[in-house]
């Protein structure tokens, strides 16, 4: 992400990059961050709460119950 700021470039966040038109994708001066890696699941019984990643997908957050 710095070097997108440093370097005056757009940078976008794609998830599982499922998006039928392409919306999703930078032009061919941008740049990409795939978001799929970030993806980590934390759930908390007793204070009944669940923290997720921004990559998580539905299926992978169901899996976890």
């Amino acid at each position: 992400m710095d070097y997108c700021q440093q370097n005056k470039r757009k940078c976008r966040p794609i998830g599982s990059a499922l998006s039928p038109n392409g919306i999703g994708f930078p032009s061919i001066n941008g740049n990409i961050i795939f978001m799929g890696h970030f993806n980590q699941i934390k759930v908390n019984t007793k204070s009944n709460t669940v923290t997720v990643g921004a990559g998580v997908t539905v299926n992978n957050l169901l899996e976890e119950f």
